[in-house]
């Protein structure tokens, strides 16, 4: 039996069958990268069955909580948690510039490193 090799398909036709479920009423389960990059770092939140305004973020220090809340039919007050995922961040993330935007049925936070002068200072001897 010979398997399919090229992973750019099986990742098209993963994501095909997960949005055919949820055209057939199921829930797409939710994907999360997290890239980092030479300026800082984007986590990046894919779930095409949620509506962009269930997304919640919470900071507390550098703790990220991300998730999405389903809101119940009959009574606005009782609601069902679709996604909850926490990252904590590395310590050189400048935590006051962190945005999340959603675009292209994708969540990204973009959260970028301190601006850092770092450089060495030779000692000099008398």
């Amino acid at each position: 039996m010979k398997l399919i090799k090229d992973k750019k398909f099986l990742q098209t036709i993963a994501r095909q069958i997960d949005h055919w479920n949820t055209l057939g009423g199921g829930v797409v389960q939710t994907h999360v990268g997290v890239e980092k990059r030479k300026k800082g770092l984007i986590i990046r939140v894919s779930a095409p069955s949620v509506n962009p305004e269930a997304f919640q973020l919470l900071l507390n220090r550098n703790q990220l909580t991300v998730f999405a809340m389903l809101p119940g039919q009959e009574n606005t007050e009782a609601q069902t948690p679709l996604f909850h995922q926490e990252f904590l961040l590395p310590l050189n993330v400048a935590l006051d510039k962190i945005k999340a935007v959603y675009e292209g049925n994708e969540l990204q936070i973009r959260a970028p490193f301190f601006e850092t002068n770092i450089r060495q200072i030779d000692i000099e001897f008398e």
